[in-house]
């Protein structure tokens, strides 16, 4: 099958915002990992566990001179954690001891920053800068509906400026980075590397899922109002991606459903096109004269009312031959025959309204001698 150029551009759209994604963790773990490593050098601290998943949680509950709640936190979740793997009503002890435990790190991760503050001392009101801002924009998006995301924008480089007033207050770092920094921060973009040379495979499986899809077109929607949006192009997404999730739908049912069959487009050569009302719709057909008169030869085709396709099949000479397809009002294939001179011959389908498979069935000169 020919590649989509329009489904190629929308997966090579996303598969390069999972390498921003990537790229900006990166740079996260690799500053907020740094700015820690700098307060640990001024607290007389290892410096490597700035970079060492539960080691840096380590470290920062020792620079407030938490540490017995850091351990007892952990103790805590590795046993929730256990609990919830066990069976039965075993499981419920496990989702018991970490809801208290979780409620207890929020309240300790809201205190965290004021305490810093204070034993690098600063005013409590520093660390407060660090932690409240976070909390306004629901509020303002509540009240003045699109502010949200300027303000939470402000609100990042408020408690980023009072993080780093945190650090540098007294002085800039004794050392660079540590190379461990480099080596983890490398491994990790590698790894993502690797896992994301499966991602355009894998996002197209995900496009022909109904859930993924209407999910895609809400996230559109709420890019559109993003502060963003204007300049960097989010605000035309949905409508760009429209088409292209449309193709690569098509080309999925089309490459795994043994049942689809295309029905041809064009009028054969010899014949002429008609286009007329039909009920409430409208058909188009091709036509052949024979023996003085018009007959049918050629792809036929009638849409609802709402314009989705209602039937489509092949004429042969007037009478029905190959595959014959009537769809549901909603787009969806509703029964597929197979016909030889006028004739059910071959296998039908059924499905229900939501494309689930209903009955198969096989005729022979218009007598089933099969179904399932």
């Amino acid at each position: 099958m020919e590649a989509n150029p329009s489904a190629e551009s929308l997966l090579s759209l996303m598969t390069w915002a999972m390498w921003g994604l990537v790229g900006l963790c990166a740079l996260f773990y690799f500053a907020s990992s740094y700015l820690f490593e700098i307060l640990a050098q001024k607290h007389d601290e290892p410096r490597w566990m700035a970079w060492v998943p539960i080691a840096n949680g380590l470290l920062m509950m020792r620079l407030v001179g938490w540490e017995k709640w850091f351990w007892l936190a952990l103790g805590g979740y590795a046993l929730g954690l256990g609990g919830m793997l066990l069976p039965g009503a075993l499981k419920i002890v496990g989702m018991i001891a970490i809801f208290p435990l979780a409620l207890g790190m929020l309240a300790l991760g809201l205190a965290y920053f004021p305490v810093l503050a204070t034993k690098r001392g600063l005013g409590v009101g520093v660390g407060l800068w660090v932690v409240v801002p976070q909390f306004v924009p629901p509020f303002v998006e509540a009240s003045v509906p699109g502010a949200g995301g300027w303000v939470a924008l402000a609100a990042s480089l408020a408690a980023g400026v009072a993080f780093l007033k945190i650090v540098f207050h007294d002085g800039r770092p004794k050392h660079g980075p540590h190379p461990l920094g480099y080596v983890l921060t490398l491994l990790g973009v590698a790894a993502a590397g690797l896992a994301l040379q499966a991602l355009p495979s894998y996002l197209s499986g995900l496009l022909e899922q109904e859930d993924f899809r209407t999910a895609l077109a809400q996230l559109g929607a709420q890019l559109e109002t993003t502060p963003l949006a204007g300049w960097s192009g989010l605000s035309s997404m949905p409508d760009a991606a429209d088409a292209a999730i449309e193709e690569v739908v098509t080309d999925a049912s089309t490459r795994r459903d043994p049942t689809r069959v295309e029905i041809p487009d064009h009028c054969p050569e010899g014949t002429r096109e008609r286009n007329a009302p039909q009920g409430k719709g409208r058909a188009w057909w091709c036509e052949l004269p024979v023996d003085g008169r018009w007959v049918r030869h050629g792809p036929s085709r009638t849409w609802h009312d709402n314009g989705y396709l209602e039937s489509e099949g092949v004429y042969d000479h007037g009478r029905r031959n190959g595959t014959w397809i009537r769809y549901w009002r909603s787009g969806g294939r509703r029964v597929q025959a197979q016909f030889r001179d006028d004739v059910q011959h071959g296998w039908m389908y059924r499905w229900d309204v939501y494309g689930k498979l209903e009955s198969t069935v096989r005729y022979a000169d218009g007598e089933v001698v099969a179904g399932l």
